[in-house]
């Protein structure tokens, strides 16, 4: 081969090279997941478990704010055993004879005075309907609301269990007074009770996410 040729194919070689070059997409680097990010995922994974272990749905999910936000739940009924938004035994009770709602908001915040921990800070409340409730006049409507839909044949027994009891597009949430279903939902107040237990729950199981005991 003449050094001509051979000049001539060094330099198609870098022409092709160099085309090559220019359409090769760059390869894009994950970095890895600071310590931090880390124990925040773990507590945001940790919340969303533990509310959907008490079949809350959630509303609003917010990771800058680092916020969790549910939708209103009518609580616990007395043969709802495998239920537990409803803490203490009159907390049971009330939901039982009246439609009761819960909604829980999870923060996921710094721990002071520690470097890269979070802990989950929770805040519970309960409402009522601002529909009138029907009131339970006779023995025979209060063994009624204690049965199943479906065995009753008291029509007034059957008006208090037809009450709808499940909330279906919310708006967006707003403390204080929710709007649902074409009424309002008034609040009752904070249930710390349960904002303690759940809280409980979020930490010990975020704790179980990063390998610790």
């Amino acid at each position: 081969m003449t050094m001509s040729r051979l000049s001539g194919t060094i330099w198609l070689c870098c022409v092709l090279a160099a085309g090559c070059a220019n359409y090769t997409k760059p390869v894009a680097l994950t970095e890895p997941a600071t310590i931090g990010q880390r124990n925040f995922d773990a507590v945001w994974q940790a919340s969303l478990d533990v509310l959907g272990d008490y079949f809350f749905r959630i509303e609003r999910q917010d990771r800058r704010e680092g916020l969790i936000v549910t939708e209103p739940l009518t609580s616990r009924q007395a043969w709802e055993f495998w239920r537990r938004d409803a803490v203490t035994p009159y907390d049971k009770l009330e939901s039982t004879l009246q439609t009761i709602y819960r909604q829980v908001s999870v923060r996921a915040v710094p721990v002071e005075g520690e470097v890269n921990v979070y802990q989950a800070v929770v805040d519970a409340n309960t409402y009522r309907s601002d529909r009138t409730e029907l009131a339970v006049e006779s023995v025979s409507q209060a063994y009624s609301m204690f049965m199943l839909p479906g065995g009753n044949s008291d029509p007034d027994a059957t008006a208090v269990l037809g009450y709808e009891r499940t909330l279906v597009g919310l708006p967006g949430y707003q403390a204080g007074v929710q709007e649902a279903a074409g009424r309002q939902l008034v609040s009752l107040g904070p249930d710390p009770d349960l904002a303690a237990r759940i809280a409980g729950q979020i930490n010990q199981r975020a704790a179980q996410l990063r390998g610790q005991p």
